[in-house]
């Protein structure tokens, strides 16, 4: 779609209307302008102007308003966007030293509070009350003393404020992280944590992103918890420039990344750092700025994502083995709470109201807890209600049926080393009454059961065949057939490549034990146990984001490992081969030898190095 005569910085979504909106910031002698485009095709549905230089806008999490933040005219603009109209305008306030072409950055909060960064050497932000257009310096970098904000980003409910930081414009600091803020009801900042530091400060331009659960924090070319920007979920070939709501992809200047592992899924014809997908999910605007035009990609064909509006778990119609203790649903971008309503008759859960006996209750966020242990064989109903900032939406009506046939576990996660097969695994089969069964794998033929066929209770014993998979993440399931209906156990295993720092040898067992650290910082280890009759690494446990040594205590047919930085020191069962509660040994733990029973003995890695001697039974020194 063509826009001639326009320069656009930003799109943006809308979630709870069929627009798109485009930032215009025409040449900085001229005002620009806020575009509203059709979802599907990009035509032009309105236009209205603005001020000087528009550098970035943010919408409200009530979805009512948007505001714009200019450098040019340093004012902050609101736009009703149920008229889409400006409603009103407000100064904001100059640092000593700035320049006039930096970008501001803008994010809305509630109750018309926002925040915005002036542009200065070391970007400061502000806490500004747009009502009474009052502005509260509170993060002070006294201008170029420090290192300030480079793009900021708030969480739907306020409480949470994350940069990347950034020092200089073109000279400065090449150094750069993202940081965690509390925020308080005044505005005032707390920082919580930080990530690691990169020398990624260039390009200037990388966003901030959240997913619309806000797991993820997304940040030139890293993926982060959003509840602790310290562990680093993943990392990409180039910056990221938008993201799905799901979280699922992502998008850089030409590529389509894969979030789950990193992987690039395919490279688009032109590079540019302005792109949104629509609030629908179903199409990717991109702007190219050599033909000044909008152009617009069909999601279905480059990956699949979901859409705003909930996704049930259970799935809609599913069956599923008891127990089942919770409902869940993906986030809507649009929520303040959910209202729940859960029964037997699909009439009843469609019609009932919040002074129901069907009404579960009111929550923030997903899961939902059942009342009480579900029946076998019997279709229940359930439908989730959006509560937003200004109208509830009614949610369609959901239901799954409760299998006659309990399968545990019901789902499977699995961790294997490249080049080996994993141990097999047990399902056990149970039920009310005896339940004639069959079973297959319908995947990847690196899956096998046995038996496939049989009457419960009984077990089924499932195989992997993995030695030839390439380190990624791989799905699958099990199918079981009852009759009419299927029960599905899904399968996810998680293939990482071998790089073991330290091993050990039990003496009373045929087993090596091996740490292997993780792959990305804040992420988690693994601990391998590898059989000595075949070679073959028969089990991992998920074990310490910095494992770092292990000790064998033979009066106590226990493993000890030590994770350095981290509060726990892990415990392992060597009989069951399972974690046992851990012990708070403090963070200084970087080599461990077990002594006689009950008895641990460790050394620090800090300055002034200690040895300590610990009771097993009760963590004291």
């Amino acid at each position: 779609m063509p826009l001639p005569g326009r320069v656009i910085n930003k799109l943006l979504p809308d979630y709870g209307r069929p627009k798109v909106y485009a930032l215009n910031e025409a040449n900085g002698s001229v005002p620009g302008t806020l575009l509203a485009l059709n979802p599907t095709n990009g035509a032009i549905l309105a236009e209205i102007p603005l001020n000087l230089n528009p550098t970035d806008m943010a919408m409200t999490p009530a979805g009512n308003a948007l505001y714009v933040i200019h450098a040019g005219s340093r004012t902050i603009v609101k736009v009703d966007l149920a008229t889409f109209s400006v409603v009103g305008e407000k100064t904001i306030t100059k640092p000593s030293t700035y320049g006039p072409s930096n970008p501001l950055y803008v994010v809305a909060g509630q109750a018309e509070k926002l925040f915005y960064t002036d542009g200065a050497w070391g970007p400061q932000i502000y806490f500004f009350d747009f009502n009474a257009g009052t502005n509260q310096l509170v993060l002070n970098t006294g201008g170029n003393g420090s290192h300030g904000a480079g793009a900021i980003l708030l969480n739907r409910t306020g409480n949470n404020l994350y940069i990347w930081n950034q020092y200089g414009w073109s000279a400065g600091n090449v150094n750069a992280w993202v940081t965690r803020f509390d925020v308080s009801a005044g505005g005032n900042l707390t920082a919580l944590e930080n990530s690691f530091t990169s020398w990624r400060r260039d390009p200037l331009d990388t966003p901030l992103f959240l997913d619309g659960a806000e797991r993820w924090v997304f940040n030139k070319q890293q993926m982060f918890a959003a509840t602790n920007v310290s562990v680093l979920v993943n990392q990409f070939a180039n910056n990221i420039y938008g993201i799905s709501l799901d979280g699922s992809i992502a998008f850089g200047p030409t590529e389509v990344f894969n979030t789950v592992n990193g992987n690039t899924l395919t490279n688009l014809s032109f590079s540019t750092s302005v792109q949104t997908l629509s609030g629908d999910q179903k199409k990717l605007f991109r702007y190219q700025a050599s033909t000044a035009s909008i152009v617009i990609y069909d999601m279905a064909s480059i990956a699949s994502v979901s859409g705003p509006s909930p996704t049930p778990t259970p799935a809609d119609g599913a069956v599923v083995s008891l127990p089942l203790t919770n409902l869940n649903w993906s986030v809507s971008p649009l929520a303040l709470a959910y209202d729940v309503y859960f029964g037997t008759n699909q009439s009843q859960v469609a019609a009932a109201t919040n002074g129901s006996a069907l009404h579960l209750g009111r929550i923030t966020a997903p899961p939902q807890s059942l009342p009480g242990p579900l029946a076998p064989g019997v279709t229940y109903y359930w439908r989730v209600n959006v509560v937003g900032f200004n109208a509830t939406n009614t949610g369609p009506v959901w239901s799954f049926t409760t299998s006659t046939l309990s399968v545990d576990p019901s789902l499977i996660n699995y961790s294997a080393i490249a080049g080996y097969n994993p141990a097999d695994i047990s399902l056990v089969l149970s039920g009310a009454a005896p339940v004639a069964w069959s079973a297959a794998v319908t995947g990847g033929n690196w899956l096998s059961i046995s038996p496939s066929s049989g009457t419960s209770p009984g077990t089924v014993i499932v195989s992997f065949n993995t030695a030839a998979l390439a380190a990624d993440q791989y799905t699958n399931n099990i199918d079981f057939t009852l009759g009419s209906t299927t029960l599905t156990v899904p399968v996810s295993l998680n293939v990482k490549a071998l790089n073991i720092t330290k091993m050990v040898a039990d003496p009373q067992r045929p087993y090596l034990y091996a740490i292997q650290p993780p792959a990305l910082s804040g992420q988690s280890g693994l601990l391998l146990f590898i059989n000595t009759t075949n070679g073959n690494i028969d089990k991992t446990l998920t074990i310490g984001i910095n494992p770092v040594d292990l000790s064998i205590n033979r009066a106590e047919n226990r493993l000890y490992l030590a994770s350095w930085t981290e509060t726990w020191t892990y415990v392992v069962d060597l009989q069951t081969q399972t974690l046992l509660p851990s012990l708070n040994l403090g963070t200084d733990v970087y080599k461990i030898n077990a002594g006689r029973q009950g008895r641990l003995v460790t050394e620090g890695m800090d300055q002034w190095i200690y040895v300590t001697l610990f009771n097993t039974t009760n963590g004291a020194s």
